[in-house]
């Protein structure tokens, strides 16, 4: 895209500073849509919360805003730390209070279970990116052999910093690894494709169980790469990785090595 497009949002992630009211992630016109064939597609948009990022609603005013989603499924494990802001009460919000917090792969599956539409995203709540990555998203799912598309954020980022943003020019590349930081942020997958997370996986590895389940039936998994974004990372996830974070790992290596012998049958 010109550097006209990008460079409010390059300006603003290089910068540091945090989004505010003004700085929104809502596609512009340019050559990167121009020429996409995606018909009347619409997603259902999954994101589970607690609250924990300031600047969520903002983003989800994005979301609801954006017109190739449908709905979005708000799976709230912390009803009482949620804002009394209108963004909450949209058409579009549909929300599924919880009394204790499920995890985040049973959200997934939750939302999914409440999904209308055949194309799924889901998308963490301190997360800010290009939405026009939907566009991306949409020119895959329809072919049958591909798996699940997931946002490639880079290289890791030291606690203090943050990754540079990228081009935004959202490439598309076949994703041969899990082993990416970051691709559980965001992903698209459609409907008739998603297997079940196992529900005991309460935080982590969800992402690892959906790449490797479409890769084991032949499927091709995408990488979205070059999208601008923004995260201050884990938000809500870091608070639990003492107490998750090997177990979940123990329980994907266990259910997958069981998917395994039995796709081998």
């Amino acid at each position: 895209p010109p550097r006209s497009t990008l460079f409010p949002y390059t300006t603003l992630f290089r910068s540091g500073r945090s989004l505010e009211r003004n700085d929104r992630m809502v596609p512009r016109k340019s050559p990167l849509v121009k020429h996409l064939n995606i018909g009347h597609i619409m997603f259902s948009c999954v994101v589970p919360t607690m609250h924990r990022d300031a600047a969520f609603p903002i983003f989800l005013a994005d979301l609801v805003r954006f017109h190739l989603i449908s709905e979005v499924i708000l799976i709230d494990n912390d009803p009482s730390k949620r804002p009394n802001l209108p963004v909450f009460q949209h058409p579009k919000v549909v929300l599924l209070e919880q009394e204790t917090n499920i995890g985040v792969n049973p959200a997934w599956n939750l939302g999914v279970k409440h999904s209308t539409q055949d194309h799924l995203a889901t998308i963490n709540d301190d997360i800010r990116v290009d939405l026009r990555i939907f566009y991306r998203a949409a020119s895959l799912l329809d072919k049958p052999t591909t798996g699940a598309c997931f946002i490639s954020l880079g290289d890791h980022p030291s606690i203090t910093s943050q990754v540079p943003c990228s081009s935004g020019t959202i490439d598309i590349r076949p994703h041969t690894t899990e082993h990416l930081w970051g691709t559980g942020t965001c992903f698209f997958i459609h409907k008739r494709n998603w297997e079940p997370i196992p529900e005991d996986m309460k935080i982590y590895c969800g992402d690892n169980f959906c790449f490797e389940g479409q890769t084991q039936q032949g499927r091709t998994n995408y990488l979205l790469e070059n999208a601008i974004w923004n995260t201050p990372n884990s938000v809500t996830s870091r608070s639990f990785e003492s107490e998750f974070s090997e177990k979940d790992k123990a329980l994907y290596t266990k259910y997958n090595t069981e998917r395994i012998k039995r796709n081998a049958i």
